[in-house]
């Protein structure tokens, strides 16, 4: 059976340094297949946006 979403496997890291957080994103995706189709729906804009957002709190 074939997917239909890409799957995503994510790995957060967040470390104190002297300038406040650092954020380390890691994402896997199966194939490059299917990072780029996530890229193609808008991933990147919408991911930039929720790491300025992030930036408020931290």
């Amino acid at each position: 059976m074939e997917r239909s979403n890409p799957i995503a496997k994510w790995l957060f890291g967040f470390t104190g340094v002297e300038e406040g957080t650092k954020v380390t994103v890691n994402i896997h995706f199966d194939s490059e297949e299917e990072m780029r189709s996530i890229l193609d729906m808008g991933f990147e804009e919408g991911f930039k946006k929720g790491l300025l957002q992030l930036e408020e709190v931290l």
